[in-house]
């Protein structure tokens, strides 16, 4: 039972995404039209947007997903490079909508070698305290 636990322990990250760098916790698709990710963990104060860049642009010049489950069930991946950053949009006084478009590669039944996608996310500050939403990444591939 001990080497199961140990097989488990060892095995489990090469399957796993990194949580600091955010993971996809829900997609909506409209097959061979769009798919709409939802991104967790990640923004002020981690370092991170969403999944694995920073606020001042891509770590390493990149952008990767990779979502398997309900409507990727081969898998879904993502790789794109941020081309512009959008100016902030106001919701009120203490939030804004932070967006970028990246152009990339998307992968699942079909490869598509050149597509382009929308990153956005919710930021608030209220009395020096910071919150902020998940964030979408939408891929086009029409």
């Amino acid at each position: 039972m001990k080497f199961l636990w140990t097989l488990l322990l060892l095995v489990a990250p090469t399957f796993s995404q990194v949580v600091a760098e955010g993971g996809v916790v829900g997609a909506q698709l409209i097959p061979n039209v769009a798919y709409d990710f939802e991104l967790c963990c990640g923004g002020p104060g981690s370092g991170f947007v969403g999944n694995g860049f920073y606020t001042d642009g891509a770590v390493d010049g990149d952008f990767r997903l990779f979502y398997m489950g309900k409507g990727c069930l081969v898998g879904c991946r993502f790789d794109g490079t941020i081309q512009d950053w959008f100016t902030r949009q106001s919701l009120s006084r203490y939030c804004t909508i932070q967006s970028a478009l990246l152009i990339g590669t998307f992968n699942s039944f079909k490869y598509y070698p050149s597509v382009e996608a929308e990153y956005s996310q919710m930021f608030c500050v209220k009395d020096g305290n910071h919150w902020g939403s998940g964030g979408t990444l939408t891929v086009h591939l029409q």
